[in-house]
């Protein structure tokens, strides 16, 4: 189950099955008739490059 709390119209939280979803940067909520409701999240890159 997808949840989305928002405070004063701002998404402070997207939890998934009750998990808390870190370094979210943006999502989509698709919302359609006779269909099942789909997310798409982008996450920010955990990536970090050794400097050289």
């Amino acid at each position: 189950m997808i949840e989305i709390i928002r405070e004063k119209g701002i998404t402070k939280k997207i939890l998934i099955d009750g998990v808390e979803q870190k370094n979210v940067t943006g999502y989509v909520l698709e919302e359609k008739a006779d269909e099942i409701n789909t997310i798409k999240i982008t996450y920010v890159d955990r990536v970090k490059f050794k400097e050289e």
